[in-house]
Formats: structure tokens, sequence, C-alpha cells
């Protein structure tokens, strides 16, 4: 297949995912949140929605992949480690892979096969020459490059056994929210959005704000009480009341609504229901302090641009382009410098 042919391909899948009747979507939604109970039926259409705008929609493909040199006669096999964390999460190096023409040789996540195999059935529906650029394998072998994601101990795990190969390896990150106190109601409601998505299960998901030096969360409680229905998802609340006891029987200073803890705390990264923040006296400290670890973090998110610190509009953080890489490593440089 040529470039075009792989773009039409999965343009096609694009308008199969928005146009699909819950009829064929349906089961397979229930088949994934029996495989991974964090999966919802609102979570795993939100993914899917998101998925097809983004990822694979012809215009975006296009503009995307003329940034690179892709060879459609170099193909070769790509060992890829997902991860399961939220819907369909591995979807990006797929489709990566793909469009630079190679073979994706693929050990899901028992977290989250159900969804993932289901579009690439689809896709090789739509044409049967994609049936040869997937191969689903219970260990990954016989490859020429490997792609792996999981947390940092399986990262320093995946370093050891994929040295010999070129690897592209992934471990945790967390990302974080810089507020000045001049935020609008509504941008605290999108600020919501990056912190509730997938229940904050994500590296994208917000787990740490940045406040001025005296900052109160009334407003930012008030503007979230939307998202209070969080609390009714069992895993969630079952974090939520275990994170709540610690913190009491720890005596530690925290803030609640009933739904969402919110703690000053150094760290980056929390727990689930969790949030910490960090007093700041100027922007330049956060600057600072955020380039002293801009290994760990994904997204830093704000109502503008600050500094030149890596810039994600507040409320977008899990609506990423194809161009938005995780750790912010460009997946399709490290592909297409594969062909040799």
């Amino acid at each position: 297949m040529t470039l075009s042919d792989r773009i039409e391909a999965l343009d096609k899948l694009s308008t199969f995912i928005r146009a699909e009747s819950e009829g064929v979507l349906e089961p397979v939604i229930v088949q994934s949140i029996a495989e991974n109970p964090w999966f919802t039926p609102e979570s795993v259409k939100r993914a899917l929605l998101s998925i097809s705008t983004q990822y694979l929609s012809k215009s975006e493909l296009k503009t995307w992949s003329s940034q690179y040199d892709i060879q459609d006669d170099k193909s070769k096999r790509v060992g890829l480690v997902l991860a399961g964390n939220i819907p369909m999460v591995g979807i990006h190096d797929i489709v990566s892979t793909f469009i630079a023409g190679h073979h994706s040789i693929i050990k899901y996540s028992s977290k989250d096969k159900v969804l993932i195999k289901f579009l690439i059935e689809q896709l090789e529906k739509i044409d049967d020459r994609t049936k040869g650029y997937f191969t689903a394998v219970e260990r990954v072998k016989d490859i020429d490059a490997v792609i792996a994601t999981g947390g940092s101990t399986a990262a320093t795990h995946f370093h050891y056994y994929f040295s010999k190969y070129p690897n592209l390896i992934r471990k945790n990150r967390s990302s974080v929210a810089i507020l000045t106190g001049q935020e609008s109601t509504s941008d605290l409601k999108r600020l919501g959005d990056d912190i509730f998505t997938y229940f904050g299960l994500g590296c994208r998901n917000v787990s740490k704000v940045f406040v001025p030096k005296g900052y109160k969360f009334d407003t930012f409680y008030e503007s979230i009480i939307d998202f209070q229905n969080v609390i009714h998802h069992n895993k969630y609340k079952n974090n939520y009341d275990y994170s709540h006891a610690i913190y009491i029987l720890g005596q530690h200073h925290f803030l609640t609504n009933n739904f969402l803890i919110v703690r000053e705390d150094p760290t980056l990264g929390s727990r689930i229901s969790c949030i910490h923040f960090e007093q700041y006296d100027s922007i330049e400290e956060v600057v600072t302090n955020l380039k002293n670890i801009e290994d760990d973090i994904q997204c830093i998110a704000s109502t503008s641009p600050i500094s030149n610190l890596p810039f994600t509009p507040i409320g977008s953080c899990q609506s990423p382009a194809l161009s938005d890489y995780a750790d912010r490593v460009d997946t399709m440089a490290f592909l297409t410098g594969l062909y040799g």
C-alpha cells in the first residue's frame, strides 16, 4: 500500500466510527468495560470520537505525515508494547507505525485488548491489504525495533530486554496546570476536564496545580461541581475513601468537596481522586522549577503561554493532536529513522 492508500483506509475508519450505530459498538463497549472496570460507556465513546477526529481524518493525516520523509518500500517489523490505563491509549503508536509503512507486532495490554482489536478488524474489512500490517503476539520477538510504554519500573525492564534494538521506551509522566488567580469559572471548569477525564488515570491528566501564594480554592471547587458524579464510580470512590482515611489518620491538612481532595505537596504525581498544589511567589519561580523536572512532565496547562514552557490550553489536555507525542518524543521521527 502507498502512503495515500493508508491514509484513505484510516479516513474510512474515521467515517465508520463517527457514523456507526451503537448496535455494533455497544457489545464492544460492554466487553471493554468487563476487561477494564475503569472504562465507562462515556469514556470509551469520548475516546472513540477523539481518535476519529484527531488521529484518523484525512486532512489531519495528510498535514502531519507531510512533515516526514515516508518511504513505502522500506518496511520494518516494529514491536509495540501497549499500555491500557485509558481506552485505546496505544492507538497513536499503531497509527504512526502504519503511516510510516511498518509492520506492527502488537503486545496488547491485558486491560485494553477489545477496543483496539475491534478497530483493526474494521480497518481490515475496509481494505484487506491492511492485514499484512498488524500481528498480535503474546511475546515480542523477531523485530527490528520496539516502542514500549509502561510505568517507571516496567521501563527499566524494557530498557534491559530490548537494549539490542532501536527503541523508544516510555515511563510514567504527570501533567500540571499553572493558575494565576485570574481564571474565570469557565476556565476552572475546563481544568476539571483535564483532571477528571478517564478518572485521572492518564499521563495527560492534571495531577498538580501551581497557584499564587494565598490562593483560595473556593471558586475552583464551585467551578468543578458538574464533575461530582465521578464519586458514584465504585473504583474511584474506593480510591477517594482510602485516601481520605489515610490523610485523616496521618493528620495531614487537606481540602475536599467530597469527591476531590486537594493537598499541598511538592510531588508531581498524586493519588486517584486527589490533586496536589504548590504555592509560588513568581511565575519565574515556577518556570525554573518545571524546567528542572521537564523529563517527568507531559502537559503544562494554562490559559495562555508562559515563558518558553510547552503550552497546552486548559481543558484540552485529553484532546491531543497527532503531533502531541507521548513523552514529547517524536514517534514518527523515530519510525522514519528506521528505514536505513
